[in-house]
């Protein structure tokens, strides 16, 4: 009896740990900006400083390549490759609104999941032209929403402060993709 007494605590025990080890994040609504959270709005925001942001836009995440194969049929895109865009800009505050601005960006595309894995890239493109268009994260029914539609929420990723911090993590292996 005392010995099944002694296994019924330690599994409870195994179980208290196991539910505690497991991450409990759970994406929320944002009523207020901070300076250094990452927001999620389709891709990943981080406000700098008082007028400096980066964001990120990842569709690199297949974790086999048999999944890239399926998105490539299910999307029609013979021609895709695995890719990250990477920018930082400007912004100005007013009020609830904050106005974006992309200064420079960068899109770097990997051949395949193997080399995603190892973070090798094989095409970089970097854009120094400012963009001509802006976005804007408005407070909508008391939530910021990129331009007052899609709904800006938490995130628990990190993303880089900058195209250089981005791009040292990755080796740079050019190579010509098949289009």
């Amino acid at each position: 009896m005392i010995k099944l007494l002694r296994l019924t605590i330690m599994g409870l025990f195994v179980f208290l740990f196991l539910s505690a080890c497991q991450s409990t994040f759970q994406p929320q609504k944002v009523d207020q900006l901070e300076i250094g959270k990452v927001y999620h709005d389709g891709g990943e925001l981080k406000l700098l400083d008082g007028n400096h942001f980066v964001m990120i836009q990842n569709q690199a995440r297949f974790d086999s390549q048999k999944k890239l194969e399926q998105y490539k049929i299910d999307n029609d895109d013979d021609n895709f490759y695995p890719n990250i865009y990477f920018a930082e800009g400007t912004y100005e505050k007013s009020g609830d609104e904050y106005r974006l601005k992309v200064l420079r960006s960068v899109e770097v595309e990997f051949k395949n999941v193997a080399n995603i894995e190892k973070k090798i890239i094989s095409t970089k493109r970097v854009d120094d032209i400012p963009a001509k268009n802006s976005f804007s994260l408005v407070k909508k029914d008391k939530y910021y929403a990129v331009n007052g539609k899609v709904p800006l929420k938490t995130s628990n990723l990190k993303i880089p402060d900058s195209i250089d911090e981005f791009l040292a993590q990755y080796q740079y292996e050019p190579e010509e993709l098949e289009r």
